[in-house]
């Protein structure tokens, strides 16, 4: 006879509480966030047990057409495989910890493939006018924007650096941090429903060392002049801008310099690592450069030719 709460919403409950402490606070609320919308209302009360070929077949077409917290619209594939990652994680812990029978074959997830997205880059022109505002109007908001777009940082690296991390004697900036709001697992009442944490980089090779090229490395000499190294760099005082409100600031910037194209912050990364592969900069620099764990997520994410690329490399055809 099964257990009554033995449920799969209980059994998730207890492995989070069991992994909290080996997990990032970020990772802890994403996980969370994950049961609390999308396992608990769908399988929460049902056992591994049950959970056989037609049961999951009818949780993932769910999940697929109404799975939003909203019920408007089905979610991605990306959400829903970590949905099942999540759920495969916690069948293992409780078969681990005789919560359920180990002989249970885990039913199969099948999803179409990702569809790779290809990554917004500005253009040179658009590039070169966003540069131009940028030098013309300096203050801690565009320098912030200007780094990015020469180191190639997150948005959430760029809020939370500091003017103690950046070297430049040796033309270096330090990403060690950065900055994220998350859901509040704690709150309670009237408390807020989302937090900003400031903690580890996404992954240990994410925290790097970017050397950045002179023009660059003798603004920030200049701008941080007697700057004490706990004010933040976006900011120039003891209080960081969280992501959210730095992309406000950021699309206002593009308006401001004519840009009407709808460029992400994100883009601006992208746009970083294409430019070291059109200046000839080896792959594997490029992705330790990023804070990749390896020069394929590089080329495959970040790195497409441009059409200039093109046409110069059909050009040593006739050499």
């Amino acid at each position: 006879m099964l257990n009554r709460h033995n449920n799969i919403s209980n059994l998730t409950k207890q492995f989070l509480a069991a992994r909290r402490p080996f997990l990032k606070e970020s990772s802890y609320a994403h996980y969370t966030e994950l049961a609390e919308h999308y396992i608990d209302p769908y399988v929460g009360t049902i056992h591994f047990e049950k959970l056989d070929g037609n049961a999951v077949n009818d949780y993932v077409s769910k999940l697929k057409t109404s799975g939003k917290a909203s019920g408007k619209g089905g979610l991605s594939d990306k959400t829903i495989r970590d949905v099942w990652s999540l759920l495969k994680s916690v069948y293992i812990f409780a078969a681990e910890n005789g919560k359920c029978t180990s002989d249970i074959r885990f039913p199969k997830l099948t999803v179409t493939k990702p569809t790779r997205m290809r990554s917004q880059i500005l253009t040179s022109s658009h590039q070169k006018q966003l540069e131009a505002y940028l030098l013309d109007h300096i203050n801690p908001e565009n320098l912030g924007i200007l780094l990015c777009l020469y180191s190639g940082m997150r948005i959430g690296e760029i809020c939370s650096l500091k003017w103690s991390d950046v070297d430049t004697d040796g033309g270096l900036i330090n990403v060690d941090r950065t900055v994220l709001r998350i859901k509040n697992t704690e709150a309670r009442g009237k408390q807020p429903k989302t937090i900003i944490v400031t903690g580890a980089p996404k992954t240990e090779s994410s925290r790097r060392a970017i050397p950045v090229p002179k023009q660059i490395c003798k603004l920030l000499k200049s701008e941080g002049k007697s700057m004490p190294g706990n004010y933040y760099v976006a900011t120039r005082s003891e209080k960081l801008m969280e992501p959210r409100r730095y992309y406000e600031k950021y699309k206002q910037i593009l308006k401001k310099c004519g840009i009407t194209a709808n460029y992400t912050f994100h883009a601006l990364r992208h746009t970083y690592a294409t430019r070291c592969i059109e200046a000839g900069i080896d792959p594997k620099v490029v992705s330790e450069l990023l804070g990749h764990s390896s020069v394929t997520i590089t080329l495959n994410r970040y790195v497409h030719p441009t059409m200039e690329m093109k046409k110069r490399s059909v050009e040593r055809l006739m050499r």
